[in-house]
């Protein structure tokens, strides 16, 4: 835990943005409501950065 917090930042932004488009299409599948999916993304994003 010695990496400096931007750092970890661009860490997590460079495997965030990797991996959204999958992440993305298999929430377009849970959701029942499309319009539901940027709210449940958002979600996921601060569950992964903690």
């Amino acid at each position: 835990m010695n990496e400096e917090p931007a750092s970890r930042h661009e860490q997590f932004l460079r495997h965030y943005s990797a991996h959204e488009p999958a992440i993305r299409a298999f929430l377009r599948r849970l959701v029942p409501l499309r319009t539901d999916v940027p709210d449940v993304m958002q979600e996921v994003a601060l569950v992964l950065w903690k």
